[in-house]
């Protein structure tokens, strides 16, 4: 799904391009086109969209963290270019117009309280993917305070304040030009269509450059880094990061981003219920984080093979069940939302319109059920020593570790560096001699474990079954 959300972000970031040229070329606006009719885009479209892919190439050199700062100045500038809009659109029109303030409705009774079911629904599948790849990025955060603030500040209030900036914009439009726009770059080309003032490009050119750093960071962080970082997981010795990315950016064409914008795909309607599916996977992060594990995990453990989170065979099958469950029930919604026609059964399409609500439900205590009926063994509660520097010093003590500025160097290497992987998190330092540590390894039924010991040490006490001493 990443890929295709970074053809469908990258299309729109074409557009945005297309701001900025169109503000500084008379003739680029318009440029004729002279592809085919049979194609779903223009050549000015075309070459927005490969000038953008071209651009987000080159941010993959970038390290992930490093982003940060585009991140956040992308946001404030997108912000206030979408509220300057909002300011003038309004003035110019000497209020928000009819169709905002309207309060002729055209549903009463049960259907209109399943609309507001069902809009809040839309609203929360709308920032259900941010809310489910976040920790990609909020591992970065240098403590839980900026975590939780960069999650409510970027993700869950312009998921609000934004679509009801482009309700009063639309609505704006309509009293003044006579008809609804609902993408930024269309009310920008109509003011420089109708007037290729100064003014008017300027506010272009700005507002264009503000549009184009926030999809080149929303393309970047949750599609491109994302897909890498998914990549990388699954084929480690021949995919990085930066490959992940880049393959994700040149496969993203074959989607053909522009199919669903420029004629009638069904794929607007399809991932504008993309809830269905994620919600249950959220679901089962929050039942494990809060009931089964008690907001316990240990990082070392996730290094270690057939480790703490191995469950079976390395599948947790408790989740995929859990997340059939609460999935499947939703389904029928999303093929009578594509196609009216298919049905009208009234409690199908109601569950549709409260997924979020019954599919919450559903996933929860199914998952809590299965864990019941069928534990797996939770051996580790949590690390006791901050060998990745995840907390602060003083959330650190908190949680009863031992923080990360009070470890040796030593003994942070043996962790991060793989040399010590223990099942109770043991490390047994050098003695008073300088002479370098020898490696030891040793297999268990359940767990390869690593231990730092002496050369010169005849004797060594261990709890696994067999030994096995390498040079």
């Amino acid at each position: 799904m990443s890929i295709v959300y970074y053809g469908s972000n990258a299309w729109l970031g074409g557009l945005c391009v297309n701001m900025i040229l169109d503000s500084w070329s008379h003739h680029y606006l318009h440029l004729p086109n002279t592809l085919s009719s049979k194609v779903a885009m223009t050549i000015k479209e075309l070459i927005g969209f490969i000038i953008f892919h071209i651009l987000t190439a080159f941010c993959y050199f970038m390290k992930p963290y490093h982003m940060n700062y585009i991140l956040i100045w992308s946001c404030v500038g997108t912000f206030f270019a979408m509220l300057g809009m909002v300011i003038y659109l309004t003035k110019s029109a000497h209020g928000v117009g009819d169709l905002f303030t309207s309060t002729h409705s055209t549903v009463t009774g049960s259907k209109k309280a399943w609309a507001w079911v069902y809009t809040i629904s839309y609203w929360y599948g709308s920032v259900s993917p941010g809310c489910t790849n976040q920790s990609d990025f909020s591992r970065f955060g240098s403590s839980n305070c900026a975590i939780w603030t960069g999650t409510i500040v970027a993700l869950l209030i312009p998921a609000t304040l934004i679509p009801v900036f482009g309700i009063i914009g639309a609505s704006a439009c309509e009293k003044l030009y006579g008809q609804t726009f609902w993408m930024p770059m269309d009310i920008f080309d109509n003011w420089l269509t109708t007037n290729y003032s100064a003014g008017a490009r300027a506010a272009t050119f700005f507002c264009g450059f503000c549009f184009v750093m926030s999809q080149i960071s929303y393309t970047i962080s949750n599609c491109g880094f994302a897909s890498g970082m998914d990549l990388a997981g699954l084929l480690p010795k021949y995919v990085d990061i930066k490959r992940g990315a880049i393959f994700a950016a040149c496969v993203s064409w074959a989607c053909l981003p522009w199919n669903f914008y420029n004629s009638s795909s069904t794929f607007l309607t399809v991932m504008s219920s993309f809830g269905v599916v994620m919600t249950p996977i959220i679901t089962v992060m929050i039942c494990d984080n809060f009931l089964i594990r008690k907001r316990q995990y240990s990082v070392t453990n996730a290094f270690v093979l057939k480790g703490e989170y191995y469950f079976t065979k390395g599948v947790n099958w408790r989740a995929i069940v859990a997340w059939v469950c609460g999935m499947a029930p939703g389904l029928p919604g999303i093929a009578w939302e594509v196609n009216n026609d298919y049905f009208h059964n009234t409690g199908i399409i109601n569950f549709f319109y409260g997924d979020s609500f019954f599919s919450f439900l559903i996933s929860f205590f199914v998952y809590w059920g299965l864990c019941l009926l069928f534990p797996f063994k939770i051996t580790v509660k949590h690390d006791d020593k901050d060998y990745y520097g995840a907390f602060t010093d003083e959330e650190a003590r908190k949680k009863g570790m031992v923080p990360y500025s009070e470890i040796s160097e030593e003994e942070i290497s043996a962790y991060t560096l793989g040399e010590c992987f223990t099942s109770g998190h043991e490390y047994k330092p050098e003695s008073s001699d300088d002479e370098l540590p020898e490696l030891t390894k040793t297999s268990s039924e359940n767990t390869k474990v690593f231990e730092i010991v002496h050369q010169k040490d005849n004797e060594k006490e261990s709890s696994t079954s067999s030994e096995k001493q390498i040079a």
